[in-house]
């Protein structure tokens, strides 16, 4: 055996780094130092919206890749926590969409106004608060679910339309 190596019975050899497998004299591979699946990945890619539109596509597909890896996993919160974070990323996306709409339709109605189209103007500005304000509450949401993954505990939101049921 190389020198590097364990020679004693029971020890065993382990791979560079926190979180690899360690092989044992025997051939068996330990993954005591392996980082535990939370689902906590589906909550805190959120982050990923700080990045403009590649950062939104980026968040989009880890958090349905997330989904389509552990909605199998025999752990309940991991379920819960994967699907959870689909259901409100969905959610998000979808009030977006309508928000942005909103602002599209005031913007053309004003634009096609007599009178100016101050009160549009007005109106599309109160939307666009909203939409920070979404986005604000997004962010939130998404790291008090990252927490609570993180402890093992599953996280759900009161107002995200469960697009994804479990199954």
């Amino acid at each position: 055996m190389d020198d590097a190596r364990a020679t004693t019975p029971g020890s065993y050899v382990t791979s560079q780094g926190p979180g690899r497998s360690r092989t044992s004299e025997d051939g068996t591979t330990s993954h005591a130092d392996a980082a535990p699946v939370t689902g906590a990945l589906a909550w805190w890619s959120a982050f990923y919206l700080f990045i403009p539109v590649l950062g939104f596509l980026v968040w989009v597909l880890v958090v349905i890749s997330t989904y389509r890896e552990e909605r199998k996993n025999p752990v309940e919160a991991v379920r819960v926590n994967v699907r959870n974070g689909l259901n409100w990323m969905l959610t998000y996306i979808a009030v977006q969409l309508v928000l942005f709409a909103l602002v599209v339709a005031l913007v053309a109605v004003g634009v096609e106004s007599r009178d100016g189209g101050a009160w549009a103007g007005l109106a599309a500005s109160a939307v666009l608060l909203g939409v920070a304000s979404w986005g604000t509450l997004a962010l939130i949401t998404a790291i008090m679910g990252g927490q609570a993954a993180d402890r093992g505990v599953g996280f759900r939101t009161v107002f995200a339309i469960p697009f994804v049921r479990s199954s």
